[in-house]
C-alpha cells in the first residue's frame, strides 16, 4: 500500500447534472465526484462547454 491508500477500480460510470459522475468502485460503493476542477486546458474546452447543455 503507497501513501493514497489502496487502488480501487471503477465498475461503473453514471453522468449526471453538470460534471458530477457518479461512480461504482469495485467494492460497491457508490461515490458523485464533481470533475469540473480537473477538466483545465484547450484539450477540455469542447467538453466544457457541450457538457453544460446535456441531459442525462
Amino acid at each position: 500500500m503507497d501513501k493514497l491508500g489502496p487502488r480501487m477500480g471503477v465498475r461503473a460510470a453514471v453522468p449526471r447534472q453538470g460534471f458530477k459522475v457518479l461512480f461504482t468502485f469495485d467494492n460497491s460503493v457508490q461515490r458523485e465526484i464533481d470533475l469540473e476542477p480537473y477538466l483545465h486546458g484547450p484539450i477540455f474546452e469542447p467538453l466544457r462547454r457541450a457538457l453544460p447543455q446535456m441531459s442525462f
